[in-house]
């Protein structure tokens, strides 16, 4: 089956940062909720990642890295954040982000 592609004009140029999320965040949840409703919907996982699921395992078993909680987790982020662009690109932390417990980052 030959498969389409939808090109859609969106007016990036104009569109605030705080704009640009809320369509990322807006199309994202569309997508977990279609998934969830319906097996066939299902978000494939890129071949790349269980590699780095299966690196990060290794790391762990290892003991070159840790699971840090969520609160550790924020602060390295917000650490690297701070030494790459600033306090003003810090992202505001809600619940229902992309980001979860357990991380994993190298010592």
């Amino acid at each position: 089956m030959k498969q389409t592609t939808m090109h859609i004009a969106i007016p990036l140029e104009t569109m605030t940062t705080t704009d640009k999320l809320r369509a990322i965040k807006e199309i994202w949840t569309d997508l977990v909720r279609k998934s969830e409703a319906n097996e066939s919907e299902s978000i494939p996982s890129p071949s790349w990642h269980a590699d780095i699921l299966r690196d990060r395992e290794q790391r762990i078993a290892d003991g070159t890295s840790r699971f840090l909680d969520i609160a550790e987790a924020k602060q390295a982020v917000r650490g690297q954040i701070e030494r790459v662009g600033g306090k003003e690109r810090t992202p505001t932390w809600r619940s229902g982000t992309s980001l979860h417990p357990g991380l994993c980052w190298g010592k």
